[in-house]
């Protein structure tokens, strides 16, 4: 089943979509859409590396995600990184970031 409050799933899903209209569109030509080298990339659809938040914002605003998908993938960003940073602070950014994307659709 896909996880959709999964920043990775919400990425796979993307590629596929789009890769379903064009069969020869590749994970570098996705990377590049994304604006995001492809090792790194690569690194983060792996889980042996993640996003950024600003990545994220970035990611969310090229590919064009509505509002309430591109929410469920920066929520998704800022809990994996509370995770990997062992920290439970920074709500002060994650509410400043959820404006973003309102104020930017």
């Amino acid at each position: 089943m896909l996880d959709l409050t999964d920043y990775r799933a919400i990425l796979r899903l993307e590629f596929n979509l789009r890769r379903s209209r064009n069969p020869k569109y590749s994970l570098r030509a996705f990377a590049r859409d994304c604006k995001i080298s492809p090792s790194r990339f690569s690194e983060v659809l792996n889980e042996h590396n993640h996003l950024s938040i600003s990545s994220g914002l970035k990611i969310a605003q090229y590919l064009g995600l509505p509002p309430q998908a591109a929410k469920s993938f920066i929520d998704s960003i800022f809990l994996e990184s509370q995770k990997a940073d062992g920290r439970k602070g920074s709500q002060k950014l994650h509410l400043s970031m959820d404006s973003n994307i309102v104020d930017r659709n």
